[in-house]
């Protein structure tokens, strides 16, 4: 059996190759002067925007964790978090902020390093380490921020602690800290991104069921699951309806969009395969595939999964079949998504790499049958170092030497005008040097205030945005937009005379980017509020003012991504309600807003108040229902909804309040209600769709 540690020495290499690996990130990042991107950006401002809730970063304080949790719609918390925990530390620009990589690098090599040990040894686990640090597709994670590196780190530790409690007690396995450590790793892995899921849930699920057949282990699972549930409720509670429309937008409609194919479509199943050579770079992958050959031929006659079946305890075959297994089943899931990008393969390549490693331990081997000496370490070390050469080669050569645009001249700029006054920069551009994520970023930097939004998406809302907004960033020449609309609205605040032009920059390709102000400054922008109040009222008139109140509000969060009108029609509303604790128009904007800021229980209370004033079985009732639903509060949903005579009147409202409360009656496991939602569900979503 192994020894269970690596020992002074075995450390001592780890963390060697742990060196090595954030030197380069390290002058690779000090000599590249590109901005961050789309993805990269909108990361790193979630980040800030974590760490200033945290009270860690510049303008930014601890309101509670209700505050926190509204930060995270559609993303996990985790990462942002520790992101932003970090940055008050490291610095927010996006150099500084890259090196909480380097911790989460630390840890996919500790956990790989241990894996391989447990299945052939130090040498197995150091060899997995070392292909894995120098994976052209994880060094591009380390250079990059985004999620999938933490997803890697925490997916592949969550697995190994797995691996290891799914094991019989004899040989280490079932014992409860095991379980609970397990549970935490799967928790982080789950709050940092959602598709962890399609790598954990079907091994989880699969020794899940085995263990517990097992009576010692029932308590272990049981635990397990209530601690995995305890830490993901509070987020995915206050957020499920967000995620679920977020994950449909992000997932199945920009894969189809992206044209990637979908989930039956064969190419899916070879979609990711065809990209590892170019991930693990050349020698590696091919040297640990000829290695791969050679133990199959060597063993084509035997039933053996790349080592020694004798072992006594802590069977090495069962653990090789525990990797491949997890190997396949994430290969296979994560090709079922429709929305596909290199990426996303993450957390089964270090699963890969030990596979490879043992590839190479093969070709040395068979140089030399003996112990391992200096002749076989050489055939893995001049391997490694021309490896290494032509990777470094490689990603040398996509440096920018300089800014890929004058983005954050732009920002100093706007801010010796602003200050750290909450401002809003527009634009109709969306290319990866100038985008509304990029400059979003650069404008939330040390305790700024600028956000951007790009505008121009959809034709319709041009007067809406020339009145309502004060500075625009425009730019000539390609603006890496096709649309007409949002070329003809760059050409409108050019041609109107509100707007003057304060600055421009060269950019690439004889193009110029402008910063256009109004020049109005005494009306800067037409206020919002009204028009809110008279739309939270339209609610009471069912679907249409719903639709017609949600449209304008979409548009007018482009114009306002601070949300500046809510507080100040929040403070208008409750002041008239002192006088007037009746005014319908306050009560409905105070329900309408509390339903926007994500808070149920407050929009519970509104809606209440209405209801009383409208009468059960009206639209008040039905937006009560629907706000204890999000709530997860069935129940009473089910007892709000059951308004007396609710089968005798053809009426939509009453419809849905049907729906609701048989919706309602399921989830509070009341008999009636698997019963009647199979007849009320269709028929509320039928009188909708002949409504509208």
């Amino acid at each position: 059996m192994y020894k269970k540690s690596y020992g002074l020495k075995g450390w001592l290499l780890i963390s060697i190759i742990w060196l090595l690996s954030i030197s380069f990130d390290h002058i690779w990042l000090t000599l590249d002067k590109g901005l961050p991107s789309w993805d990269q950006a909108e990361y790193l401002t979630n980040a800030i925007d974590h760490g200033r809730a945290l009270g860690f970063l510049e303008s930014g304080k601890w309101e509670g964790w209700h505050s926190l949790l509204e930060l995270s719609p559609k993303m996990p918390p985790l990462s942002p978090i520790i992101s932003g925990t970090f940055m008050s530390f490291s610095g927010e620009d996006s150099d500084s902020a890259l090196r909480v990589m380097s911790l989460w690098h630390g840890l996919l090599l500790i956990t790989i390093a241990y894996w391989g040990k447990d299945l052939g040894g130090r040498l197995l686990g150091l060899i997995s380490a070392s292909i894995i640090s120098i994976a052209p597709a994880i060094i591009s994670l380390r250079l990059n921020f985004t999620l999938d590196l933490p997803l890697a780190a925490t997916t592949i530790l969550s697995l190994w602690l797995l691996g290891h409690w799914r094991l019989k007690r004899v040989d280490g396995g079932g014992k409860f800290h095991q379980a609970i450590f397990t549970a935490l790793a799967i928790s982080s892995s789950l709050l940092i991104k959602q598709s962890a899921l399609l790598f954990l849930a079907p091994p989880t699920i699969w020794v899940f069921l085995i263990g517990f057949r097992e009576k010692a282990r029932r308590v272990q699972i049981i635990t397990s699951l209530l601690v995995i549930l305890a830490i993901i409720f509070p987020w995915f509670h206050q957020n499920w309806i967000s995620i679920i429309s977020g994950t449909n937008r992000a997932v199945i409609i920009s894969g189809a969009k992206e044209g990637d194919p979908g989930p039956l479509d064969p190419e899916s199943f070879i979609w990711y395969p065809r990209l590892l050579l170019d991930q693990f770079s050349n020698i590696p992958f091919i040297g640990g595939i000829a290695g791969l050959l050679l133990i199959g031929w060597k063993k084509r006659n035997q039933i053996i999964c790349f080592h020694d079946l004798n072992r006594k305890t802590n069977n090495p075959s069962n653990s090789w079949l525990w990797l491949i297994w997890c190997l396949i089943s994430g290969w296979f899931f994560i090709s079922l998504s429709p929305n596909k990008d290199g990426r996303y393969i993450a957390p089964i390549l270090p699963l890969i790499s030990i596979i490879l490693a043992q590839g190479w331990i093969k070709i040395a081997e068979s140089i030399n049958k003996k112990n391992w000496n200096f002749l076989q370490s050489t055939v893995f070390f001049i391997g490694f170092i021309m490896s290494e050469i032509s990777i470094k080669k490689e990603l040398f050569s996509t440096i920018k030497i300089a800014p890929s645009s004058p983005a954050q001249e732009v920002i100093f700029s706007l801010k010796e005008i602003v200050g750290n006054d909450p401002t809003t920069l527009f634009l109709t551009a969306s290319t990866p040097e100038l985008n509304e994520n990029t400059l979003t970023y650069l404008g939330r930097l040390n305790g700024g205030n600028i956000s951007s939004r790009r505008l121009g998406r959809k034709s319709g809302n041009e007067e809406l945005a020339l009145q309502s907004t004060q500075y625009w960033l425009l730019a000539t020449g390609d603006q890496g937009t096709t649309r007409d609309s949002a070329k003809a609205l760059s050409r409108l605040v050019r041609q109107d005379k509100r707007f003057m032009m304060i600055r421009n920059w060269s950019w690439s390709k004889n193009r110029k980017i402008e910063l256009w102000e109004r020049k109005d400054s005494a009306n800067k922008t037409i206020s919002f509020d009204e028009s809110f109040i008279n739309l939270a009222k339209s609610l009471e008139t069912g679907p249409k003012g719903i639709i017609n109140t949600f449209d304008l509000i979409e548009k007018w969060h482009l114009l306002d991504p601070l949300f500046s009108y809510q507080s100040r029609v929040i403070n208008r509303s409750k002041n008239i309600l002192e006088i007037n604790k009746y005014d319908k128009k306050s009560l409905w904007s105070l329900a309408l807003i509390s339903i926007l800021q994500n808070k149920p229980h407050e929009a519970n209370i509104w809606f209440k108040k209405l209801e009383e004033l409208y009468g059960k079985g009206s639209w008040a009732s039905v937006y009560r229902s629907f706000v204890l639903f999000a709530d997860w509060n069935t129940c009473k949903t089910a007892r709000v909804a059951d308004v007396p005579d609710l089968n005798k009147i053809d009426k939509i409202e009453l419809t849905l309040l049907e729906a609701f409360r048989d919706l309602g009656r399921s989830l509070c496991f009341d008999i009636r209600g698997p019963v009647g939602v199979r007849k009320s569900l269709p028929k509320a979503i039928k009188k909708i769709n002949d409504y509208l």
